[in-house]
């Protein structure tokens, strides 16, 4: 699952976890709070910091395979199982990995995408997102949040239904300043 804003990450996650526990996928039985991180045998994990005595890099995904008080082993995706300190997790350096930023799943690739679209999405966000599944890329598109976006529900918000189509259309690149100038001025030679 992707989504652009880490709130929003955090909310599937929480989700995702949820549903697997209610459902017998992640044993509740083997739950505990390391370091401020609920976690279960079972559950998928993000490295969010690279750490050469841990063996981890930014963006490694895995299972954790057993929690203990100092320490939490996951088995990660390239391989390795390694053991992860508390002082790594107490530093917000491990999270749940069930689902990720656009950015941080930038140049990864996958079977399936899960994407959550909302106003912010924009034509360089969706097509990273959009072409990170071989398979299947499905998008989900949430309206605007009015109490998110107008804590107290004021009339200033513009109630119009979000458009798709048109934040696709919209590009937020950045432009060289060479770029905005008319293209007869472009040139720009340099005299010995």
């Amino acid at each position: 699952m992707l989504a652009r804003r880490r709130v929003d990450v955090a909310d599937l996650n929480a989700r995702a976890r949820q549903v697997l526990k209610d459902n017998g996928y992640l044993d509740a039985t083997t739950e505990a709070t390391v370091a401020g991180l609920e976690l279960c045998e079972g559950d998928w994990v993000l490295a969010r910091r690279n750490d050469r005595r841990i063996g981890v890099h930014n963006g490694d995904l895995g299972v954790v395979a057993h929690i203990d008080d100092g320490a939490v082993t996951v088995a990660l995706d390239r391989g390795p199982t390694v053991t992860i300190p508390v002082d790594y997790i107490e530093r917000g350096h491990l999270d749940h990995g069930y689902a990720l930023t656009v950015h941080k799943a930038q140049g990864a690739t996958c079977d399936r995408t899960f994407v959550l679209g909302d106003e912010s999405l924009h034509q360089e966000l969706g097509y990273t997102a959009m072409s990170r599944g071989r398979q299947r890329n499905q998008l989900y598109v949430m309206a605007t949040d009015l109490e998110r976006d107008n804590p107290g529900g004021h009339d200033t918000i513009d109630h119009r239904p979000f458009d798709l189509v048109e934040a696709l259309r919209r590009s937020e690149a950045q432009q060289l300043a060479s770029e905005l100038l008319p293209k007869r001025k472009r040139s720009v030679g340099i005299e010995l």
